[in-house]
């Protein structure tokens, strides 16, 4: 098991993005959640296989209703903290 975080950068808040990301969690098997930040990117933390977490964050990063510039990212820890995905507020 793994984790990742990663954050989006672009035209990804105002645009339903977050709750594209939470639709999409659900043809892969993780957990985490999704959450807009202060800066203006949206943050992607979640929990799951790596194969699982590689494809999803390809889904994400081929949207094609929103302007992605770039996606940083981060893999860390396994640390089964959540229950499920959701959107943080």
């Amino acid at each position: 098991m793994e984790r990742i975080e990663f954050k989006v950068f672009g035209r990804v808040q105002g645009v339903n993005f977050r709750f594209s990301v939470a639709e999409a969690s659900r043809n892969f098997k993780i957990k985490g959640f999704v959450q807009n930040l202060l800066t203006g990117e949206v943050l992607v933390v979640a929990e799951g296989e790596k194969t699982e977490l590689e494809n999803f964050l390809e889904t994400v990063k081929n949207f094609s209703f929103t302007e992605i510039k770039k996606v940083e990212v981060q893999w860390k820890k396994f640390q089964n903290e959540f229950t499920e995905f959701g959107i943080k507020y």
